[in-house]
């Protein structure tokens, strides 16, 4: 399958913007920080519920979409600012990901038969 036509599929489902306002900062230990917010969370579920797992090219780009979301939501959290607009990241930084997840062994076959644009 070609990258545009995954992304392109599976955009639409995080819908238009996503609030991140209940984030927080945790504590992970070894004086190492993450991110969280309940919302997101349920909102990569849903996306992930909607989605499905009938097609793994698209359920590795759901799984690809929240680590590149997740990781600008603390970005934009640590400015004081808690919504981001899904369409306005980067596809490429989207595809830069997706191709690095693809080279797990569980997605050998994907890999083997994916199209980078």
């Amino acid at each position: 399958m070609r990258f545009t036509e995954i992304y392109e599929h599976v955009l639409p489902y995080w819908g238009l913007e996503i609030d991140f306002s209940d984030g927080e900062i945790i504590d992970i230990g070894d004086d190492e920080t993450g991110f969280f917010s309940a919302r997101l969370s349920h909102l990569w579920n849903k996306v992930e519920e909607e989605v499905g797992y009938e097609n793994s090219y698209y359920e590795l780009m759901v799984w690809t979409m929240y680590q590149v979301f997740h990781q600008k939501a603390r970005a934009l959290f640590e400015e004081d600012k808690y919504f981001l607009l899904p369409a306005e990241i980067s596809p490429w930084e989207i595809e830069e990901q997706y191709f690095n997840n693809l080279k797990a062994k569980i997605w050998e076959r994907e890999r083997r038969d994916y199209l980078r644009d």
